[in-house]
């Protein structure tokens, strides 16, 4: 099983704001909820946020 990080741990490696992160999920940015926790793997979301580079 892959190691998954927590909201304020996605948040602080990508350098991003709360507000980002909750508008990258709602946008389709891949995430894993266990019962009410929100978890992800930090490899799928860099994959989801490479796709918008130039």
């Amino acid at each position: 099983m892959k190691d998954l990080l927590s909201a304020e741990d996605i948040c602080k490696v990508f350098n991003i704001s709360r507000t980002t992160l909750y508008r990258y999920r709602k946008d389709g940015m891949p995430y894993i909820q266990i019962k009410r926790k929100i978890m992800f793997d930090a490899d799928e979301v860099k994959k989801w946020l490479k796709q918008f580079e130039k």
